[in-house]
């Protein structure tokens, strides 16, 4: 046996036991009939009953809910799987027009149990550290402080030298090609039933291409379907840091030169996937140039001190928001307290970055449009919207 052979074997030894490691650990979620059972259903509807108990079809649903779930099993187990047809509407979100299809309860508790008991410990285990979206234990606070902490470590070892690179893929939802879905299914399941629904689902709204906005298998999708892209950067072009909540991702290295030639790779590799890079919003930078991710911009100071406040376009989106409550606060159409609670909420949200004057603002802008009584005095000084109190006599002013 030739030295290529015995490694060639040693490979195939560690591959086999690792797997068989894998199917050890996951044999619930890959079988079929182990994780759609009875205790499994029932619990995905009292998780799916969150939040949502007011609606109509939720408390119909609930009132049989036993009943319901069993006769959902017996058509599982049965090979009958019905989906209903979901209701389209469409939101407006910062300028983009989004899509939405909303889920009948009858049919979210299959796919919660599908979720929560198979897709996440098989999917989320394929993931690299550094992909921060729809997973317990991470989030947006998650990624800003891990770019933080990039910056910083590259800062001490490097200063301000290097470049980063912040990219954006363009209509991410609506780009992931259902074959691709299917090549990461098939990499990870042997369970031809567990295979069969999965696809039945994402295609029971759209044709080859897209997933629909409104389903949590959609999102565990949508985070494992790129994740091919996270480990050739990480384990093939191997920058210093990099990381990526859902379609936004940055890329920071020391040598500036040898990003130009990543940009061009993983520009090349999403297509591959069927994906395509924003040109407005993916940009190749000097370290050191202000940026914005995750709707924070950073910028630096020449001793490589780190600011980071909100984007402005959160901060004027705010302005107009509460022109907009108080003008419905005047016609008595919402109360007070809805006013405060919401100014509360955006500060609540921007906390952790260096934003006294832009809070001061608000607060002024606040009070100016709803308190117009107080003394002009008051007014200017340092405030929050708890310390004050609206007239008792109106029939909406419940501060």
């Amino acid at each position: 046996m030739t030295s290529q052979e015995r490694h060639e074997a040693r490979y195939q030894r560690r591959k086999a036991a690792r797997e068989a490691r894998r199917k050890e650990l996951l044999d619930e979620a890959l079988d079929f009939n182990k994780v759609f059972t009875f205790p499994h259903l029932y619990h995905s509807a009292q998780l799916c009953f969150r939040g949502v108990s007011w609606k109509a079809s939720v408390q119909s649903y609930k009132a049989r809910c036993g009943i319901n779930v069993a006769r959902r099993l017996r058509d599982l187990r049965n090979g009958v799987c019905t989906l209903r047809k979901c209701p389209e509407f469409y939101i407006r979100e910062r300028g983009h027009l989004r899509r939405i299809n909303s889920i009948h309860i009858d049919d979210r508790v299959p796919q919660k149990c599908n979720s929560y008991y198979s897709l996440k410990p098989v999917l989320h285990r394929t993931l690299v550290y550094d992909n921060y979206a729809s997973q317990e234990g991470k989030g947006t606070t998650k990624a800003r402080d891990r770019v933080k902490c990039m910056l910083e470590r590259h800062i001490r070892k490097h200063g301000m030298t290097g470049g980063m690179i912040v990219f954006d893929i363009r209509h991410f939802f609506d780009s992931i090609q259902h074959g691709l879905v299917r090549q990461v299914m098939d990499r990870y399941y042997d369970d031809k039933w567990i295979i069969g629904l999965n696809m039945k689902i994402i295609r029971h709204n759209r044709t080859d291409v897209g997933l629909v906005l409104g389903s949590e298998n959609s999102q565990d999708f949508a985070i494992s379907t790129p994740s091919s892209l996270d480990h050739y950067i990480r384990e093939i072009l191997r920058p210093d840091s990099s990381g990526r909540y859902m379609d936004d991702g940055i890329i920071i290295h020391h040598d500036y030169e040898y990003l130009k030639g990543v940009l061009e790779a993983i520009t090349a590799y999403a297509a591959q996937l069927g994906f395509t890079l924003n040109e407005k919003k993916s940009r190749l930078l000097h370290f050191g140039e202000p940026f914005t991710f995750l709707k924070r911009k950073y910028s630096f100071t020449e001793t490589g001190h780190i600011i980071i406040r909100p984007a402005r376009e959160s901060v004027v989106r705010e302005r107009r928001k509460l022109k907009k409550l108080a003008r419905k606060y005047d016609e008595g159409k919402i109360p007070f307290q809805t006013c405060r609670e919401s100014v509360q909420a955006w500060k609540a949200s921007i906390d952790g970055t260096e934003c006294f004057q832009i809070t001061q603002s608000i607060d002024k802008l606040f009070i100016q449009l709803l308190i117009p009584w107080l003394v002009r005095e008051e007014a200017y000084k340092p405030c929050t919207t708890k310390s004050y109190q609206v007239d008792k006599s109106s029939t909406f002013a419940t501060a």
